[in-house]
């Protein structure tokens, strides 16, 4: 058995809210979905009748995170050709402007991820 599994979602702390990132036996006897802090107080190890760490495949935040980026990059495109093309400026003050609002949005959503990463740790 390895020490390791990829999952496909990280499952929630038997414990507590937190995610779980090892599935192992505890110290009283039954197995258990662990935090790292609870891991480190019941885990008995990993391995072969122990435990294994649980490896998400994919964070459920990339896609959401892979779209902002994609549509920041487009209108970046966008405010690019519109200012090599001389275009209506009304029109580019628009784009700019909702260039900022995206890059805001995806500023704000990796504060929040960070910040979540960092409570469950």
């Amino acid at each position: 058995m390895s020490t390791q599994i990829k999952v496909a979602t990280l499952p929630t702390c038997d414990f507590c809210d937190r995610l779980a990132w090892v599935d192992g036996k505890t110290a009283q006897g039954p197995w258990a979905n662990m935090c790292r802090a609870h891991y480190s107080a019941y885990g008995i190890g990993l391995g072969t009748g122990r435990g294994q760490w649980l490896i998400p495949r994919k964070p459920a935040f990339l896609p959401r995170l892979e779209r902002l980026d994609i549509l920041c990059n487009r209108l970046n495109s966008h405010l690019i050709a519109l200012h090599d093309d001389n275009h209506d400026g009304r029109r580019r003050d628009d784009i700019i402007l909702t260039a900022h609002r995206l890059r805001a949005a995806e500023g704000a959503y990796l504060k929040e991820l960070h910040t979540l990463a960092g409570a469950q740790s």
